[in-house]
């Protein structure tokens, strides 16, 4: 996505949540030893999720949930690029992702604009609930796991110092 005539800006995704449950065996860890990623989830699938912990349905107060708010960089990308833009990420998300179109907010303008998301869903084979729920495991995990792309633990310092960015941080 570093290509002449690309451009970024920060936004945010209304209703979805930034959630550690995406098995990454292509990226962050190996077919044998899968890291985790983040994957975004709308909040009433991190409920669903969250409502069936030990097979026990946990009491759970819609009135009392407001809409989540993720941040992140959005991408404009030339329409002379789209295609090969695509063919790259469609390449870079293989491992269980689907794409979804959603609303986003600019920072800077506040305006709603339509967006690709690439994200695991939880009817892929690479999401993993246990990760979303036992953040011990999940920390275990990304501790150790290496990929292709480099250490898991790696992964989850760049995303910290993004969320630590004060035009970020800002933001929220």
């Amino acid at each position: 996505l570093a290509k002449q005539g690309v451009t970024t800006a920060l936004g945010r995704a209304i209703g979805y949540q930034r959630c550690w449950a995406q098995k990454s065996a292509d990226h962050r860890g190996t077919p044998d030893f899968p890291g985790i990623v983040c994957t975004l989830l709308k909040d009433e699938e991190v409920r669903s999720v969250k409502a069936l912990r030990g097979g026990q349905l946990l009491v759970d107060d819609e009135e009392h949930h407001r809409p989540s708010t993720t941040e992140g960089v959005l991408y404009h990308i030339p329409p002379d690029q789209v295609r090969d833009c695509l063919a790259e990420l469609d390449f870079r998300e293989k491992g269980g992702y689907a794409r979804d179109v959603i609303d986003v907010r600019e920072y800077n303008s506040d305006r709603t604009i339509k967006a690709l998301l690439y994200r695991g869903t939880l009817d892929n084979p690479m999401f993993w609930p246990r990760a979303l729920l036992d953040t011990s495991f999940a920390a275990a995990i990304m501790s150790v796991a290496i990929g292709p792309s480099g250490n898991n633990d790696a992964y989850l310092f760049r995303l910290d110092e993004f969320m630590q960015d004060p035009e970020v941080k800002q933001e929220v």
